[in-house]
């Protein structure tokens, strides 16, 4: 019965000391920390976002501010296998009539397909250097 009760306040010794010692750490963590950055300096830094314009000494000083349109790049596709009327665009099954981004698969031929969007229309072909096999059963 004495080792019981000697175990009890045993722990509970440790665990007060334990508590006072996370009672100091969480103080220390609650106090202000001063950065030797001031908030001024922060504010100041240009932002990492920011538009990049190309200057050339051609240009007067208004067309040196203008930045440089880009133009939105361009659906690529590439054809891997065409198949029971489906064709295999970008590592996806597409069926005739269904899309593919902004494009409609319109047509599909032995060795291409046909893509049509509101602006565009495109003919894909198998990539030259393929070591594809190309297995053709009568049509």
């Amino acid at each position: 019965m004495k080792n019981k009760i000697l175990v009890a306040l045993l722990l509970l010794g440790v665990t007060a000391v334990v508590a006072e010692d996370i009672d100091t750490i969480l103080s220390k963590i609650k106090t202000k920390r001063l950065s030797p950055v001031s908030e001024k300096s922060i504010l100041d830094t240009p932002s990492p976002m920011t538009v990049l314009v190309k200057s050339n000494e051609s240009n007067s000083s208004t067309d040196s501010n203008k930045s440089q349109k880009l133009k939105p790049q361009e659906e690529k596709f590439v054809l891997t296998a065409i198949m029971n009327g489906s064709a295999n665009i970008n590592g996806k099954w597409v069926k005739l009539g269904e899309k593919i981004g902004t494009y409609k698969l319109e047509d599909i031929m032995d060795d291409s397909i046909f893509l049509k969007s509101a602006q565009k229309e495109k003919i894909i072909f198998f990539e030259k250097n393929s070591n594809k096999i190309n297995i053709s059963i009568g049509r």
